[in-house]
């Protein structure tokens, strides 16, 4: 039997802690007035919204 969670805490991951393809920092994209939207990947594995 599972239990349901209770967990209520927002996790966040300092965007320092990602690279890039080349081993770069990770940084954010700048979107031009026709694409206002990125996707991001974390080990291959689309990320969703939340």
């Amino acid at each position: 039997m599972t239990a349901a969670s209770t967990v209520t805490t927002t996790h966040s991951i300092d965007r320092a802690s990602f690279f890039s393809d080349t081993g770069d920092p990770a940084t954010v994209p700048a979107l031009s007035t026709e694409n206002s939207s990125y996707e991001v990947f974390i080990n291959g594995v689309l990320q969703m919204e939340n």
